[in-house]
């Protein structure tokens, strides 16, 4: 009985009403947004604190080469490095080696590493010959690293 009165209802008042029946009707054919499971609610948060709690424990790890000088390869990709220096053309580290030597020559190892090669250069510009500023960005790039992992 009910739906027949709301048809006839609709009916009598179709030219009067049309445009708020039309508007009546598109909303209950509207998608409503649906919540996301239970599972997956507060997933954003967990995911910022293991995502921090990763950088944290990477960074901490490597804390103490900080205080640390250079060492090992240091020397030669970063004390005897000309192409760190301003001076030389940028050109250079996508020319040369990780070493510093051209790469067509003989003696040149061959070992292409241009971003981490720029990434000495800028330390360069900013710390020279200091290693701590060395380390921090390495340990920094680490962290962001595994972060993103």
């Amino acid at each position: 009985m009910q739906v027949s009165s709301r048809v006839y209802h609709h009916h009598n008042n179709h030219h009067h009403n049309h445009h708020n029946n039309n508007h009546h009707h598109n909303n209950h054919n509207m998608r409503q947004p649906t919540p996301p499971p239970p599972d997956q609610q507060g997933g954003n948060l967990c995911s910022w604190v293991y995502c921090s709690l990763v950088v944290l424990v990477a960074s901490v790890v490597y804390w103490n080469a900080l205080g640390c000088g250079f060492v090992f390869d240091d020397i030669s990709a970063i004390k005897e490095n000309r192409d760190l220096r301003p001076h030389t053309p940028i050109s250079n580290l996508f020319l040369h080696d990780f070493w510093g030597t051209p790469m067509q020559k003989e003696q040149s190892h061959k070992s292409y590493r241009p971003l981490c090669v720029l990434t000495f250069r800028l330390n360069y510009l900013v710390h020279a010959l200091q290693p701590m500023g060395y380390h921090l960005v390495n340990v920094m790039l680490h962290a962001v690293v595994c972060g993103l992992y």
